[in-house]
């Protein structure tokens, strides 16, 4: 190589190291380890904090499901005893040696228990074991009892209404508007007053405590004036 040949390429050199300086083309130099180590670090940071967004939205899912399934099952629950108390003392033909039309009083009207009594089918007479002849109690689960009430249960044949109680209250309106819990004479009760609470038998992701939803209805006896 001659004496023109090196200066041409010395000078093709400086033209190139200025031509990457303006125009910040990185060194092929590579990258660090401390680099390296800060690019893991932020990738860490970034990916836990993606995985915790994903969980918490989760955990916030499960919760909403639970309590719309609380909601569904006690409107469901009221739905059906407010039905029944509904239609209590219903008598087109006289039953029970009650003149026709006058309704026919409740069997038992405690503060965790009722029985409601009603001729559904106007043949003048209540047959029991059937729709006619209804008890609602609150009591301990019979398949696995642990001495704590849980269980509403339907006793035209001894159905299961609902589980996972966590209270349940009655309480009635008598003919002069008074409240009483326990009355004597369920002649004069007009009004039966149905308060719920119910969980889910699940405990809540954020609390780690069972979600519970109350409710609360008053429910007029039709057939009593």
């Amino acid at each position: 190589m001659d004496k023109d040949e090196v200066t041409v390429e010395t000078r093709g050199r400086g033209v190139l190291s200025l031509f990457y300086k303006k125009i910040n083309i990185p060194s092929r130099r590579g990258i660090s380890l401390v680099e390296l180590l800060v690019v893991l670090v932020v990738s860490s940071v970034l990916v836990t904090g993606i995985f915790n967004l994903l969980g918490r939205q989760r955990r916030l899912s499960k919760v909403q499901r639970l309590r719309a399934d609380i909601e569904s099952v006690a409107q469901i629950t009221f739905f059906i005893i407010g039905r029944d108390i509904r239609r209590a003392g219903s008598n087109p033909a006289g039953a029970l040696g009650y003149d026709v039309g006058a309704g026919i009083p409740l069997a038992q009207a405690e503060p965790q228990k009722l029985e409601i009594l009603a001729d559904l089918d106007g043949d003048g007479a209540v047959t029991s074991g059937t729709d006619e002849d209804i008890t609602y109690e609150f009591v301990d689960d019979p398949d696995s009892p642990d001495g704590v009430k849980d269980q509403i249960r339907r006793q035209s044949g001894n159905q299961l209404v609902i589980e996972n109680v966590k209270n349940f209250d009655l309480c009635y309106q008598l003919n002069s508007s008074a409240w009483d819990c326990n009355p004597s004479d369920t002649a004069l009760i007009r009004k039966v007053r149905v308060r719920l609470e119910v969980g889910t038998g699940l405990n809540d992701p954020e609390t780690n405590e069972e979600k519970t939803k109350e409710i609360e209805m008053n429910i007029l006896l039709r057939n009593f004036r």
